[in-house]
């Protein structure tokens, strides 16, 4: 799964592929970004993806790239059916039902090597077609 705003190198998307874990988050190591999703990991665990982790607690930026087994899948999806349909939450990030099933479902970092870039404005769509000017 991935967020449509996100333009990123076929890399990435075949280093999380190739990535030992069922489970996992595209990520930044080490790269803070105020208006990104930061993960919090433990001893190889993630525990916590949210905007509102401090530097001092990220171990990186999500770059919003997701994999996920069949059963992690089901879980995440469980997830967010419980919000949209039963809390009648529809205005959530996805990533909030991902944060909630990281208790049950083990999610790990796979660090990413690749040129990223999310694209909310017309200035980083600028940024982008200058960063991947040589594609």
């Amino acid at each position: 799964m991935l967020n449509a705003d996100v333009f990123f190198d076929a890399s990435i998307l075949a280093d999380l592929l190739a990535w030992p874990a069922e489970n996992a988050i595209a990520t930044d190591i080490g790269k803070y970004n105020e208006e990104s999703m930061k993960v919090v990991a433990e001893n190889g665990r993630l525990l916590r993806i949210s905007k509102q982790i401090a530097a001092a607690d990220a171990l990186g930026t999500s770059i919003d790239i997701y994999k996920f087994s069949a059963a992690g899948g089901q879980a995440f999806l469980a997830k967010c059916a419980e919000y949209i349909e039963d809390k009648r939450e529809r205005n959530l990030w996805s990533e909030v039902a991902l944060n909630d099933i990281l208790r049950e479902v083990e999610f790990v970092a796979c660090p990413v090597h690749g040129r990223w870039m999310e694209i909310d404005t017309l200035e980083d769509l600028r940024e982008a077609e200058r960063l991947f000017a040589d594609e």
